[in-house]
């Protein structure tokens, strides 16, 4: 079990080769700490703890000395509401950066062809839901359209892949990550998804260089990471 695993890496203090931190859902999140633990592995050993997450549970991991840093997401205007929830159980709540949702398509969607999409383009199309998200109202009734609920990421990219017409949500992703996955990005007209991101962590909590050079990273380069 993920409790299980945590707990086995040790106290609530610092070691120097420990790195227990908890992410959204999210691709650029993922990517951020890839790209920072890829080198120090192959330097020394590294015992590393990520752990996707809602919101709330990163507030209690780092509350309760299980995780030492995260980064959550959440719809705009719920900015003060986190904020506060962090400052009621002691934690530091810095913003990161904020972002509209974009929509992820396999390079061979019919809809490829168009640079701005709206969301009449979608009627007859299955929609891939990320299910741990906030659902709109007008996600919630999209009229005409399948539903494939699944916060799996090689299940989401599958799908798109695989099943004709689908598309998904996503936060904005890298020219190199659409290569890869085959996939492209589209901005949609009057879209009402856009998100959030902020650092928790506890001020009180003496790190380790391994963590705090992990803090200094996503305070000054995670916020660039706008694909868009």
């Amino acid at each position: 079990r993920e409790m299980d695993a945590i707990e086995t890496m040790g106290s609530g203090q610092a070691e120097g080769n420990r790195l227990r931190i908890c992410i959204p859902h999210s691709t650029a999140a993922f990517y951020a700490i890839t790209q920072y633990l890829v080198p120090l592995i192959e330097k020394k050993r590294i015992n590393a703890v990520i752990r996707e997450c809602h919101p709330r549970k990163t507030l209690d991991l780092i509350a309760g000395g299980q995780a030492e840093l995260g980064v959550i997401r959440f719809r705009e205007e719920y900015r003060q509401y986190f904020s506060e929830l962090a400052a009621a159980a002691n934690l530091k709540f810095l913003y990161l950066r904020s972002y509209e949702d974009v929509v992820l398509l396999d390079k061979k969607h019919p809809l490829a062809v168009k640079q701005m999409l709206c969301r009449e383009d979608f009627a007859d199309y299955p929609l891939i839901v990320h299910s741990d998200r906030y659902f709109l109202p007008e996600q919630k009734t999209e009229k005409g359209s399948s539903k494939i609920y699944t916060v799996d990421r090689h299940a989401q990219l599958t799908l798109l892949r695989s099943l004709p017409g689908s598309y998904i949500w996503s936060a904005p992703i890298s020219d190199e990550m659409q290569q890869e996955w085959g996939v492209v990005q589209r901005r949609c007209e009057k879209n009402t998804n856009r998100y959030s991101e902020a650092l928790i962590y506890n001020p009180s909590y003496i790190m380790s260089e391994l963590e705090s050079n992990l803090l200094e990273m996503l305070k000054t380069e995670y916020a660039k990471m706008l694909w868009e």
